[in-house]
This record gives structure tokens, sequence and C-alpha cells, in this order.
């Protein structure tokens, strides 16, 4: 019965655990969670050449021929693997919560973008109506320079007749020139 060596036939031991020479380069202890996805690895993926060598080298090694440091070692990498699964579902919930942030992001984005078009779109007629109400002013401001000039001719006319008879009607007349003064 073959229950210490993986990479064998007949292999019936643990499947998760520390194993000897999972990789070729080391390290030398390993710790898997499924030794027979390895084997498996090797023997689908490595050069055939190097496969019986590999598989010969991987070996079981249980716990109680852990020494003093290993058991020590072991459960502080424990404490910091359940540290490590707490953060990393602490991270998967904060990037789901991203992923949803930025899909909201992207919406409003794209909102943003079609606002901004029309908002160009209503600035571009904006400036025209401008063009033509300045266009439209110019030439108001020319009509009424024409009107002034017309008035101020109008009320020169006759002036040597009007402030005459003014000054008949109203006997306290306060009309100097161009302004009534009230003193």
């Amino acid at each position: 019965m073959n229950t210490r060596y993986p990479g064998k036939p007949d292999y019936t031991g643990p499947t998760e655990g520390l194993f000897t020479l999972l990789h070729h380069e080391g390290p030398l202890l390993e710790w898997s969670d499924d030794v027979m996805k390895r084997v498996k690895y090797i023997n689908e993926q490595k050069p055939e050449h190097e496969r019986a060598i590999r598989l010969r080298h991987i070996v079981f090694f249980p716990e109680n021929l852990w020494g003093e440091k290993l058991q020590k070692a072991d459960a502080e990498w424990q404490k910091a693997d359940a540290e490590w699964r707490k953060a990393y579902a602490e991270r998967h919930k904060a990037y789901a919560e991203w992923q949803k942030v930025y899909a909201e992001w992207r919406k409003a984005y794209a909102e943003r973008h079609k606002a901004y078009d029309e908002w160009q779109k209503a600035y571009a007629e904006w400036q025209k109506a401008d063009a033509e109400w300045q266009k439209a002013y110019a030439e108001w401001r020319k009509a009424d320079a024409e009107w002034r000039k017309a008035y101020d001719e109008w009320q020169k006319a006759d002036a040597d007749k009007i402030l005459p008879y003014l000054k008949q009607h109203v006997k306290d007349c306060k009309w100097y020139g161009s302004t009534l003064v009230f003193n």
C-alpha cells in the first residue's frame, strides 16, 4: 500500500499537506492543497526524460515527523493564512464595490459626454443667435444715432419760435438751453 509517494502508482495517502520537492528547484518542503494536480501536471507537461526523477522525489511528510521549529512555524503560518484569507475576502468585497461604483461612473461619464455634446450644440446655436443679435444691435445703434440726430434737428427747428412762445406762457421759465433748473 503506497501512502507516502504520490508520484508512484496506487498512491492512497493524503493529497493535502507537506511534500518534498514539488518543484525541481525547491523549496525542499512545500505545502500542497492537492498534490495529485501537481503529479498530473508533471505527467502531462514536463519533458519525458524528467518525469520519473521529479515524481520519485515527491514524498508526503507526515505531521508526526515535524520538529518543534516546523510545528511552531506551521502554527504561525496557519494564523497568517487565516488573516490572509480574511484580508482576501475584504479585498474581494472591496473589489466588487469598486466594480459597482466603476460601472456607475462609466454610466455617468457617458451621460456627461452626451450632455456635453448637447451643451456644445446649444452653445453653437447660442453663438449663432448672439452673432445675429450683435448684428441687429449694431444696426439699431446706427438707427438710434440717426434718430437722435434727426430728433436734435427737430428740436432745433423753429427753436427761435418755440422758446419765446414758452416764455410768453410760462412767466417764471426755468429753461436754460438744455435743462430745467429747480431752485
